[in-house]
Order: C-alpha cells, then structure tokens, then sequence
C-alpha cells in the first residue's frame, strides 16, 4: 500500500469486507507516518473486531451499510461515524 501513496493522497479508506478486518496497526502507523487520514468502509463487517477493538472506532471516521444484503440490514440506509 504505501508504494502507492503519492504527493496527492489525501485519504486511505481501510475497506473491512466479509466480516474479515483490515491491518488496522499498518495502515495506521502508515497513515500517520505520511499525516494522512484513514476512513474505514466497515459496509460488511458489523460487529466485526481486530485485536478485540470493534471495527469502525480505528480512524478518524468510519460507514456502515444497512441494505439488505449486509449482515446488519434496516432494508435501506447506513451510518457514518466521526470521532
């Protein structure tokens, strides 16, 4: 990941995909190497944790999907976090 990163990368969006966590410490220690921000997209792993912290409350922000092929549905709509 960090060969990609050039003089214009503003965000690193961490995707969490079928349940399974990104390398939240890498992508973390990365990000705060170059002083760039990290969202995390966690639209199909709610309730998922890496190292026993819930996914979502890493970076600086974080989306949830709820339609209805998600593990968590409502039907429709999402969520968006911020610290």
């Amino acid at each position: 990941m960090e060969s990609k990163i050039t003089s214009k990368t503003k965000i690193i969006v961490a995707q969490h995909t079928y349940g399974y966590p990104c390398d939240m410490d890498a992508i973390m220690a990365i990000a705060a190497k170059r002083g760039i921000t990290v969202i995390e997209d966690c639209c199909l792993s709610f309730g998922s944790t890496y190292k026993g912290k819930t996914v979502g409350t890493f970076a600086k922000a974080a989306y949830f999907s709820f339609q209805w092929n998600k593990p968590f549905t409502t039907g429709l709509g999402g969520m968006a976090l911020n610290k």
